[in-house]
């Protein structure tokens, strides 16, 4: 960028120009998530206590944490369509956790919240998600859970993903604008 890009004068003007990947900050990111907990298996024992009701820590039960609002853009249908059949698949050996809330006004977030009060109300102890309220714990689900969820039909850009990456979190995203050139394949 400082070579052949149209902001490389305004680039040179500064003695250490810097970028972030869609403005993530990532030694701020950093201080934030040993804020919320200072590794991962202290976050998933906090997340599996708060959110699933367990006394200690379970780490043989994988986590997927999925945070963001409830929109069609996010696919979030997508999650809440199959986690009932892993949850008895799995026999209740998974959790999925999520967070964001969903505008009752807009009919695929309110089908969307309907959906994720069944499964919290049937699978107390494998699913979570509160689409109600504003979600707090963001921080503390990317880097307690095991396994980030982005399954957005469409991203141009996405941010959530690299709170995931710097929370030291894989990422299962479908694969879309944004989501393609900066989740690779494992």
């Amino acid at each position: 960028m400082l070579n052949s890009s149209s902001l490389a004068r305004v680039l040179r003007q500064k003695p250490e120009p810097f970028a972030f990947p869609n403005g993530i900050p990532i030694a701020q990111r950093v201080k934030k998530l040993d804020a919320a907990s200072p590794d991962h298996l202290t976050a998933k024992k906090y997340v599996q206590q708060k959110y699933f009701h367990f006394q200690d820590l379970d780490d043989s039960i994988p986590m997927f944490g999925f945070v963001g609002r409830v929109t069609s853009q996010k696919g979030v249908h997508l999650i809440l369509d199959i986690a009932e059949h892993i949850i008895e698949k799995f026999e209740y050996k998974v959790q999925f956790l999520v967070g964001g809330p969903a505008n009752m006004r807009e009919p695929y977030s309110a089908g969307c919240a309907h959906k994720m009060w069944h499964l919290r109300n049937k699978f107390p102890h494998c699913f979570w998600a509160a689409p109600e309220e504003f979600f707090m714990d963001g921080a503390l689900v990317n880097r307690g859970a095991d396994f980030g969820l982005m399954p957005s039909v469409f991203e141009p850009g996405g941010i959530v993903q690299h709170e995931f990456f710097v929370g030291a979190t894989p990422v299962i995203a479908f694969k879309t604008g944004g989501l393609k050139d900066s989740v690779i394949e494992y």
